[in-house]
């Protein structure tokens, strides 16, 4: 059984989501987490939104190397709960999937537990990045010397000649063992979801080679339904 863990782009609540998915993929659980705590709010927005971590000034200028570790901690919680004996998850049957600042804070969150891992396990199950770079006080806080050995992927909208692309796969490989990156169909710009069968299926390959193919509860306990 995997479970997914999946942190979006902007939030409007601060509130967990978890829903059991089930289909013809291996069994798997679904935990949502928006934004923890509503510090970063997004100015000139039609409804209350948040941010993982400040991206402008108070004059809406952007910042040029926002931070993502302020919530790094809790995160951490969050993994230690879901593999402590209670839970009885392994961290290698974790999948991560972030979209937009939701992708670097799985990427920041993946690499600071190669460097200070949970317990004995270093490795997730796998780490999906959608449209979220690698941030610079990634690359400057943690050492380059241990990369992170959770099988990562970046799903990225920049054209594949340009100089931002080169540097985006240059500062994975400083922190990622093995990563791969795949690029948006052409004439798509923005930071969107993928969208058609083109842009998912590099995507649900990585998935297919990642996710066990083991049926039924692998954890210890008993099952609880988890409800908003």
């Amino acid at each position: 059984m995997c479970s997914f863990c999946q942190a979006w782009n902007v939030a409007e609540s601060s509130a967990y989501g978890c829903v059991v998915s089930t289909g013809t993929r291996p069994v798997s659980s679904v935990l949502s987490t928006n934004s923890l705590e509503p510090y970063h709010r997004l100015p000139l927005m039609d409804g209350p939104s948040y941010s993982w971590y400040n991206t402008f000034d108070r004059m809406f200028n952007p910042i040029p190397n926002p931070d993502p570790t302020k919530h790094i901690p809790t995160l951490r919680k969050l993994l230690e709960s879901l593999t402590s004996a209670e839970m009885g998850w392994q961290l290698n049957r974790i999948h991560l999937f972030g979209w937009g600042q939701g992708g670097s804070m799985v990427l920041e969150l993946a690499s600071h537990i190669s460097d200070k891992p949970l317990d004995e396990a270093q490795r997730l199950g796998s780490v999906i990045s959608i449209c979220g770079p690698i941030l610079p006080a990634t690359l400057n806080s943690t050492s380059t010397s241990s990369k992170s050995q959770s099988p990562t992927l970046v799903f990225t909208r920049l054209a594949p000649q340009s100089a931002a692309h080169t540097r985006l796969a240059n500062d994975l490989k400083t922190r990622f063992k093995e990563v791969e990156v795949i690029n948006g169909e052409k004439g798509k710009g923005g930071e969107d979801m993928p969208r058609g069968r083109g842009e998912w299926e590099g995507i649900m390959r990585f998935w297919g080679n990642m996710l066990s193919k083991d049926e039924g509860w692998k954890g210890d306990g008993e099952v609880f339904e988890v409800v908003r």
